[in-house]
C-alpha cells in the first residue's frame, strides 16, 4: 500500500491494537518505510512501522475509536 501524507489512516499493530488519525510524516530508509507520525487529534504519535500489521486509509476518523 502506498501511504499520502494527510490521508486518515487507520493503524493495527501486531498485538491487535488499533489507531486512527491522519499520517502527518513517514520516515524511510532507502526505500523501506522505518517509522510513522500520526496526529490522532492534537496529539502526533511516533509509531515503529515494524510493530505494523496492516493500514487501512479510511474517508473520516472522527466515528472510529481512537485507541
Amino acid at each position: 500500500m502506498d501511504l499520502e501524507l494527510g490521508k486518515h489512516y487507520r493503524i493495527i499493530f501486531l498485538n491487535g491494537t488499533k489507531i486512527v488519525g491522519e499520517l502527518t510524516y513517514i520516515k524511510r530508509q532507502g526505500i523501506e518505510i522505518y517509522s510513522l507520525w500520526i496526529d490522532i487529534g492534537r496529539q502526533p504519535v511516533y509509531i515503529s512501522y515494524c510493530d505494523v500489521k496492516e493500514t487501512v486509509q479510511i474517508d473520516n476518523y472522527e466515528n472510529e475509536s481512537r485507541h
